[in-house]
């Protein structure tokens, strides 16, 4: 459309923000859609593997000899990243548990605001049921997992996974982790946060426990939903 106009390196760069916000902006048919292949390789991801395998590679940084001066800002990085491990496990742990799951996905897309907000004639309905799996996906791909207030209720209300009552030491970190990748580690006020190994080591083992307590009431259901489905295989 404006090829002629605007230089297309602005273009480009104008594409690859669009694109990082969401990939439907260009209207093209079936550039919003998840192909087949991206949706199985959802499935066999190892939500709980991939989580212990970062917390590893983390600790093993953390024993690491660096310059002193370097320290603290390689403590901030690390401290950072623990919260970018959890917000990994529960997007992939929540996605795959659903993806293959038609009662669970029905359960997020029906609690889920957003999707309440939607208003589709009827001859639209089944155009729109076609690819609204795909829809929820991409959803939960583009999402904020670090909003764990919103992430709760979906664990519970799709899956009847409950967290613990009490968060509020990741919450906190979470905060502490948005000023360390936004404001190169100092709050709104100017003040610098100062992150020690210890703090590091005390924000893995709170993580450690919440994604654990998510972990084991996972797999229950996962053993609930794998008996279910052989039942209605036999029948």
């Amino acid at each position: 459309e404006f090829a002629d106009i605007i230089p297309q390196i602005t273009i480009d760069k104008l594409a690859e923000e669009l694109s990082e916000i969401s990939g439907d902006w260009t209207k093209i048919p079936g550039g919003g859609e998840l192909d087949d292949y991206f949706i199985k390789a959802l499935v066999k991801i190892e939500a709980y593997e991939n989580f212990r395998s970062a917390v590893h590679d983390i600790t093993r940084l953390i024993e690491a000899k660096v310059d002193l001066g370097v320290k603290p800002c390689l403590n901030r990085l690390l401290y950072a990243n623990v919260i970018t491990a959890l917000e990994s496990y529960l997007s992939d742990a929540f996605i795959t548990a659903i993806i293959d799951d038609p009662a669970a996905m029905r359960k997020f897309i029906e609690a889920n605001p957003e999707f309440k907000k939607e208003k589709i004639s009827i001859s639209e309905v089944y155009i729109a049921q076609e690819g609204l799996s795909d829809k929820a996906v991409r959803f939960l791909i583009d999402m904020s997992w670090h909003n764990l207030a919103k992430v709760k209720e979906m664990y519970r209300s799709t899956l009847g996974i409950e967290f613990p009552k009490d968060l509020k030491n990741v919450f906190s970190a979470i905060t502490i982790r948005h000023d360390i990748l936004h404001r190169n580690g100092k709050t709104k006020s100017g003040k610098e946060h100062t992150i020690s190994v210890a703090d590091v080591g005390n924000l893995i083992g709170n993580v450690e426990k919440l994604v654990s307590l998510i972990n084991t009431q996972l797999g229950a259901y996962k053993i609930l939903f794998q008996e279910a489905r052989r039942k209605a295989d036999k029948k």
